[in-house]
């Protein structure tokens, strides 16, 4: 049997879920191997951990990883960056952390011909900007479906058929791509001298062969069927997820809740899962990057005592956006994912909700309505089926506090 947890955002991302997921695989025994699996997206994701003396934003790295007995493994619906993946690293050494990462072999890599073109278009877009944070997913996801593969096991190949395959990428695939979205490369334009640099694809494979010297290439089946203690750490948040028309066209190219998970639990050959699926929220809402947010207010209004250690102004999101926590959409979002569930051999699994930045908002749920406490919230939810409620009153897994629901919530 299986011993599973898995951390999903259930908003705009920004919710805590690199706390939740450093709480989670805390659990496990030390002399237990934990497997920290990232199901979707790439290394734009900003899951702070704070850790005894030690913090750090991960970013293409499991958020568990300050616990030695923790292994990443990048599934295969999670993108890889080569130039960021040796760029946290380095980081984390510094930290005296060297973590074990595996990778699927199928794992998706991002070429740096993917964040050009992902720049170009948003700095297009202008106004109109789809909110991306320029780390190329979406352009990667394309040239994907087009046919244009790199997985990780392509870079088993050498160095030559390696840059004539990546040449093919930038000149044929991209060519095509630039002529389609209208995209002129002039010689003002701040990306053209980097486009046509002899030394670009030589430096992207020096970067490649780099990261390759620190992960182990992994049969996705093997992996999940070998290690008994698994935590799932998503990207992002619901409201943010690909399946999400309400929110179009600013979500992210990937699924943030349980279909990925899914498509992972059905490599595991005993379905005997003791699992648990935790959906996290702040006591309030936030939003980085442009798109509808319905219960935006100012940050004054919220309160001046709201504190972001994170999330700093860049020019591809801008500000951290605030808003009100809305208690209908949440409910109504977590219902979506979970019946992704009904009718599959995981319909038993368990349910919970985790609260964290408590400690800001005083206890309080900040609402459209008014503040409302935890308590107060869980004793009118009547529409979910719950088994434990978590709340954080500060910003480590030992400020985490574990509710066990007193109410017999019915689906």
């Amino acid at each position: 049997m299986k011993n599973i947890k898995v951390v999903s955002g259930a908003n705009f991302g920004d919710e805590g879920k690199g706390m939740m997921t450093d709480y989670f695989c805390g659990l496990f025994p030390q002399e237990e191997n934990v497997l920290n699996i990232r199901f979707n997206g790439t290394s734009q994701a900003g899951h702070t951990v704070v850790r005894d003396s030690k913090r750090h934003v991960f970013s293409h790295f499991g958020a568990g990883s300050f616990l030695k007995n923790v292994h990443t493994f990048l599934s295969p619906f999670f993108f890889m960056s080569p130039i960021r993946f040796n760029e946290e690293r380095e980081m984390l050494l510094s930290l005296g952390v060297n973590p074990v990462v595996l990778a699927d072999e199928k794992c998706p890599i991002i070429t740096p011909f993917d964040v050009i073109c992902n720049c170009l278009i948003e700095t297009e877009r202008g106004t109109a900007c789809h909110g991306s944070c320029g780390a190329g997913l979406w352009e990667a996801v394309c040239r994907e479906e087009a046919g244009f593969h790199l997985p990780f096991n392509s870079l088993l190949m050498g160095d030559e058929v390696l840059a004539a395959l990546l040449a093919d990428i930038k000149d044929i695939y991209y060519g095509e791509r630039f002529r389609e979205s209208g995209i002129c490369l002039t010689k003002d334009n701040p990306w053209y001298e980097i486009w046509n640099s002899d030394g670009l694809i030589p430096n992207y494979l020096t970067e490649i062969r780099k990261m390759q010297q620190h992960i182990s290439v992994v049969s996705g089946k093997g992996v999940l069927n070998s290690y008994i203690n698994q935590v799932y750490e998503g990207a992002q948040g619901l409201l943010l997820d690909w399946d999400n028309d309400e929110y179009m066209p600013n979500l992210t190219a990937s699924y943030t809740g349980v279909k990925n998970v899914l498509s992972l639990w059905n490599l595991i050959e005993d379905k005997r899962l003791d699992a648990e699926v935790c959906y996290v929220t702040r006591t309030y809402l936030t939003r980085h990057g442009a798109g509808r947010f319905d219960t935006e207010v100012s940050k004054s209004i919220l309160g001046t005592y709201l504190l972001d250690k994170t999330n700093k102004f860049n020019s591809w999101q801008g500000d951290l956006r605030w808003g009100y926590f809305d208690p209908e959409l949440f409910e109504k979002t977590i219902k979506k994912d979970v019946s992704i569930l009904y009718g599959q051999l995981y319909s038993n699994i368990r349910r919970s909700i985790a609260f964290t930045h408590v400690n800001m908002t005083r206890g309080f749920l900040l609402t459209p309505a008014g503040n409302m406490t935890v308590e107060k919230y869980l004793e009118g939810l009547s529409d979910l089926s719950l088994d434990t409620i978590y709340t954080a009153e500060g910003e480590q897994a030992k400020n985490i506090t574990k509710i066990n629901v007193v109410s017999d919530f019915k689906t």
